[in-house]
């Protein structure tokens, strides 16, 4: 078993890149291997390795991945093969010393002595202390001498060499020595977190990186893109202008915007002048949206020129004082003024004095009403820097690409607040596309993504020649956990783009667990391990179930800055068991601790990625003069995950007919977004209930998978 670091993993994809050209030529085909997942989960048996993934046209990635993970498992293999590898690497030695960094190239060619099983905990060793070396960040306190002043909680950065002779100074240095550079190193990333956090409890970490690295890509996007220093001073700005409308620390601003760099404007000028942040789905209705922004007391509302009519209707009652638009039209929107002249009129130099401000998502209320859920005083969130340790970023170089909208938690979270923490640019999709995902990440050389299982359904459907178009071996990492994915659908996406798909389980209220695609695929259905004691399995009495028995997962709550519902106390309280809340889904714990779901929440629906409450449709349906009762469901489907379906006890005196089923879906798309609206609508004489008297949807979801399987479809 081996244990290696995942800066070690950063060192190899750059080295993979240091030697392309070199070896561009190579025909040997070899398992296409994902390093870094090998290196965070420590060791794999080479029967699992070989069986995975093999290219059928050359790759650098993955010959250099496969070369180094060949050197790192237990391996039983034929000496033949191992002399074969042996060769290649020690035939294109010289090549790449013409062509590639030099001590990169040594490495490579020693790669070939620690090829045995036996020598493998030393290939594992010696590359880890390699790569601490090379991925220390030398140069922090000499391109950024006044942070550790403007900060002063903690000691000033260290002194250290230029990066060029400090790698070059690794070559042949004895092993007391490289040990010596390790601790130095060691101390200088340590340095440098201690800025990232104390810049990130102030909400300056954005100016943290554009002092760093201030030409570096921040954001690409249709509208424009962002160097960190560019991005930096429009959030100034912005912060300048919301104070001069009067918005102070404490007050809440609604964002209704797509993906642009106007949201992440925002977004980073509420952090530093201790805003609460709305992000708003702008496909809401007028009244959907209304009842968020006088629920969260908006004292600033932000939106963009294609939804301003929208937002326009939904401001009765709303008493912001800031009302600005992106993108205006000549001759203004009144009452909202424009973004830009607002913004422009500012100085972009770093404000004085920033306060921490904090992100507010809504959720599902007890009346079926979205609820405010607000964590105040935390930054990013600790599951989220949990994540980002896993993901390995190279600050400057990574680059993740932005699929989903901000408003919704798990983009904001997983994609662009994971990658702009520690120094990552992104890439901003406005509308997802498999295709076009494709060509971004060729384009960009994306490393990171965050997808939901529909768009794996939709990018493996795509026909195999545009599938070969594009070269997506840039891609190291793609998270999802928005919606359950068949695991059908997941081993097919790794089948094509190799184990780079880690899963979370977490929620907007707080920790969860993770898995990399090596322990899900050796556990198909998984969500991950959590730590002893970090989630537990009860039955309705409260009680721990054992390991097999499905009952309420319930995840332990952060020990400070706890989620609230905001106005909701009784949901707040109703959510905990002492140190624990439960979002209402039902799994269990194998003999091992692994978690699996068994029912994706007991009445969420979750429709590509997107969150549905059934209370909410439900709410709309009983209006019409038909229904008698509903009980609104999620169903399987194949493309979205789930879809949503109604089911209705009609009132006395109608009859069911499909054109009735057509005006009660009219009904719904008139008074609620349209993803959240019926897409099939049942008749029953009498809908299921408890002997207490409440709607059984465990039973209206059981009597669907009974038809479907007597139908002989897919339930």
């Amino acid at each position: 078993m081996i244990e290696a670091t995942a800066t070690g993993a950063r060192t190899v994809a750059r080295l993979a890149r240091h030697v392309e050209v070199a070896l561009a030529g190579c025909d040997l085909s070899v398992p296409q291997y994902r390093l870094l997942s090998l290196l965070s989960e420590g060791s794999v048996n080479a029967s699992t390795l070989a069986q995975r993934l093999v290219v059928s046209r050359p790759s650098v990635t993955a010959l250099v991945d496969g070369l180094v993970a060949r050197g790192m498992v237990e391996r039983g293999t034929d000496p033949a093969d191992r002399r074969h590898v042996t060769h290649l690497v020690t035939e294109r030695g010289e090549q790449v010393l013409a062509e590639a960094d030099r001590a990169a190239a040594a490495r490579l060619r020693d790669l070939a002595t620690h090829l045995a099983p036996e020598d493998a905990p030393d290939a594992c060793a010696g590359l880890a202390a390699w790569g601490r070396a090379l991925d220390s960040y030398r140069d922090t306190a000499a391109r950024a001498p006044h942070w550790p002043e403007r900060f002063p909680s903690g000691d000033s950065m260290p002194p250290t060499a230029p990066q060029d002779e400090q790698t070059q100074d690794l070559e042949g240095r004895p092993d007391e020595e490289a040990t010596e550079a390790e601790a130095r190193t060691e101390d200088e990333a340590a340095a440098r977190q201690a800025l990232v956090e104390r810049a990130t409890a102030t909400g300056m970490l954005s100016a943290l990186w554009a002092s760093l690295q201030p030409d570096a890509p921040a954001i690409y996007s249709a509208q424009g893109d962002l160097t960190f220093r560019e991005l930096n001073a429009r959030t100034n700005q912005l912060a300048r202008a919301l104070r001069g409308y009067g918005v102070q620390a404490g007050d809440s601003i609604a964002l209704i915007c797509s993906n642009r760099p106007e949201f992440i404007e925002t977004l980073y000028a509420a952090q530093r002048t201790g805003l609460r942040l709305t992000p708003v789905n702008w496909h809401l209705t007028a009244e959907e949206i209304n009842y968020i922004l006088r629920d969260c007391g908006a004292a600033a509302v932000v939106t963009e020129r294609r939804f301003v009519d929208t937002v326009r209707a939904s401001l009765d009652g709303v008493d912001a004082r800031a009302l600005l638009v992106v993108d205006a039209a000549e001759g203004g929107h009144a009452p909202f003024d424009d973004y830009e002249q607002a913004v422009s009129a500012e100085s972009g130099e770093d404000i004085e004095d920033p306060v921490l401000g904090s992100t507010m998502a809504y959720t599902s209320g007890t009346t079926g009403r979205p609820k405010g859920v607000h964590r105040a005083g935390v930054a990013v969130s600790p599951f989220t820097a949990l994540i980002g340790e896993v993901s390995g970023y190279v600050a400057g170089e990574d680059l993740n690409l932005v699929t989903g909208p901000l408003y919704h938690s798990a983009p904001l979270a997983f994609s662009l607040s994971l990658a702009m923490t520690r120094g990552a640019g992104v890439v901003l999709m406005d509308k997802w596309d498999a295709e076009e995902t494709l060509r971004l990440i060729e384009k960009h050389r994306i490393t990171h993504t965050h997808l939901v299982p529909t768009m794996f359904h939709r990018m493996i459907s795509l026909p195999q020649e545009v599938k070969d178009r594009y070269d997506t071996s840039s891609l190291r990492h793609v998270w999802h956990g928005a919606a359950p994915c068949p695991v059908p659908v997941k081993q097919a996406f790794m089948d094509w783009l190799g184990p780079i798909a880690w899963e979370y389980y977490a929620a907007t209220e707080g920790f969860g667990s993770v898995v990399g695609p090596h322990e899900w695929l050796a556990r198909p259905g998984t969500v991950g391990q959590p730590p002893a004691g970090h989630i537990r399995i009860l039955d309705d009495a409260g009680e721990d179930l054992p390991a097999g028995v499905p009952g309420t997962i319930y995840l332990k709550a952060p020990d400070t800055n706890r989620f609230v519902y905001l106005g909701d106390q009784a949901k707040t309280e109703s959510s905990y068991k002492g140190d624990y809340f439960t979002l209402g889904d039902v799994g269990y714990l194998d003999e091992d601790g692994w978690l699996f779901l068994t029912d994706r929440s007991v009445d969420l629906i979750i429709s590509g990625g997107v969150n549905v409450y059934p209370a909410e449709v439900e709410a709309v349906l009983i209006t019409h003069p038909s229904v008698g009762d509903v009980g609104v469901i999620g169903v399987p489907d194949p493309e979205w995950g789930e879809s949503v379906k109604a089911v209705i006890e009609l009132q006395p005196g109608y009859e069911a007919s499909p054109a009735l089923a057509e005006e009660l879906t009219s009904w719904a798309r008139e008074r609620l977004a349209h993803f959240k609206c019926p897409r099939t609508v049942d008749f029953v004489e009498e809908l299921p209930r408890t002997p207490s008297g409440k709607l059984s949807k465990r039973t209206l979801r059981e009597n669907f998978r009974q038809q479907a399987a007597a139908a002989g479809t897919d339930a």
